[in-house]
């Protein structure tokens, strides 16, 4: 099964009411992070929010969301003004 029926299968399982769907899983026996698997299907928002709900409420997951983020690409304007609007370099 490729990566896009694996989202696919996921999404109507899921239902209609969630469009956008990010998959972080890894396997517990091997926790190798090269061993995760992202699956996305949402545009980089939605993403970056769902990463962020994940960590709030599940802190152990941070190694899963580690692996995520290398899946998202950076906006210059936001680069810019984070630092000035939210304060530090992180």
């Amino acid at each position: 099964m490729t990566n896009e029926e694996k989202k696919q299968q996921i999404k109507k399982i899921l239902g209609p009411d969630y469009e956008d769907v990010v998959v972080l899983a890894a396997n517990t026996k091997n926790p190798n992070v090269e061993r995760v698997l992202v699956l996305n299907d949402a545009d980089q928002g939605a993403m970056a929010g769902m990463m962020l709900t994940t960590l709030e409420n599940f802190p152990q997951a941070t190694s899963l969301v580690k692996f995520g983020i290398l899946h998202l690409t950076s906006d210059p304007i936001a680069d810019i003004l984070a630092p000035i609007l939210l304060g530090g370099n992180d």
